[in-house]
Formats: C-alpha cells, sequence, structure tokens
C-alpha cells in the first residue's frame, strides 16, 4: 500500500515538474494530417505572408516570462498555407515578394497570434489572419480569420506546440476551401 501512495505522490511531482520546466519558446509546426481530397488543379503564386501584429512575442507564459516563437511567424502560416492547397492537388510556387499580376496569387497578413497559459496543463490561443486571393490583379475573394482554441493537455511540455498548430489549422482548412471554390468559380 505504501509503495502504490508513493508511486502516486511520484507521478504527480513529475506532472506538475514537466509543467514548471516547460520552455517559453515555441516550436511552429503545422499538423500532419491534411485533406486528401485533391480538387484544386490550378497553377497558384503563394505571397509570402506578411507580419503585421505590434508585438512579436506570443503571450503570456507566467508573470515573468513571454512565450516566444522558434522560427517566423509569418513564414509559419506562408509554409502552412502551402501544405494545405498543395494537399487540395494544386501546383503551387512559393515566393518572397509579389513579381507578377498574372494567374492566381494568394497573399495575407498575420495581424494577430497570442499564446497564453491559462492553467498547470491549459493553454488558449487566438489568431487573426487575413488571406487574399486575386488573378491577373483582381482581388477574387478576401477574408479576416479569427480563430480561438482552449484545451487541456497531459503534458505540459506539448501543449504550447499543439495548439499553436490546432489553431491555425482551424482557420487555413476553412481558407482553403474558400480559395478553391473562388478559383473553381473564376474558371467558369
Amino acid at each position: 500500500m505504501r509503495k502504490m501512495i508513493l508511486f502516486g505522490v511520484v507521478m504527480t511531482g513529475l506532472l506538475l515538474n514537466a509543467g514548471c520546466l516547460a520552455t517559453s519558446v515555441v516550436p511552429l509546426s503545422y499538423p500532419e494530417a491534411l485533406s486528401d481530397t485533391p480538387w484544386c488543379r490550378w497553377d497558384v503564386t503563394l505571397v509570402g505572408f506578411v507580419d503585421k501584429r505590434p508585438a512579436k512575442t506570443l503571450g503570456v507564459m507566467d508573470e515573468q516570462t513571454n512565450y516566444t516563437a522558434a522560427s517566423d511567424v509569418a513564414e509559419w502560416v506562408s509554409r502552412s498555407l502551402y501544405r494545405e492547397i498543395e494537399s487540395r492537388g494544386c501546383r503551387c510556387v512559393v515566393v518572397s515578394v509579389e513579381s507578377t499580376d498574372e494567374g492566381f496569387v494568394i497573399d495575407g497578413e498575420v495581424l494577430s497570434v497570442s499564446l497564453d497559459k491559462i492553467g498547470i496543463n491549459q493553454w488558449s490561443t487566438h489568431m487573426d489572419i487575413r488571406v487574399q486571393l486575386s488573378r491577373d490583379g483582381e482581388m477574387l475573394f478576401g477574408q479576416t480569420y479569427s480563430g480561438t482554441v482552449e484545451r487541456t493537455f497531459l503534458l505540459a511540455s506539448e501543449g504550447p506546440e499543439a495548439i499553436m498548430a490546432e489553431g491555425l489549422s482551424d482557420i487555413l482548412k476553412d481558407a482553403a476551401v474558400k480559395i478553391t471554390d473562388a478559383m473553381r468559380t473564376a474558371q467558369r
């Protein structure tokens, strides 16, 4: 009986300690499972997103520490949308600056990204991202997406990266559907 109690105390201590030892630098990833429905058959130029956030930190880990991104946030959004568009069958080329007004061009802005720890193993993220599609200089689609996700994770070390990926995925899946619908409509 004492061994069981000791085991429970040790496990509880390890879980609480994992939350305290979490790093404030958040790797930016994107879910591996993407839509496998190829229904986009056009060539697309994706212009790298522009980071318009007033503050470059992601949010608050605790009273003394801010969360920071391990890589460039705008590049993360661009790379993730590229994966969404390509998984649907489009041939996509990424450029840093728009060099032509011909064909379908996707661009956008990262307006805000926040990550906050709100419990021992609970996080909240909120994102505002503007996505636009144009062809031959004419705007075909434009929308500012706002999304919030709040979740609890078993392991504290998994929370920040996973919730950031989930929040971005929620936004970009919807954007990819609307972009491909706009391209289909423009082709008619």
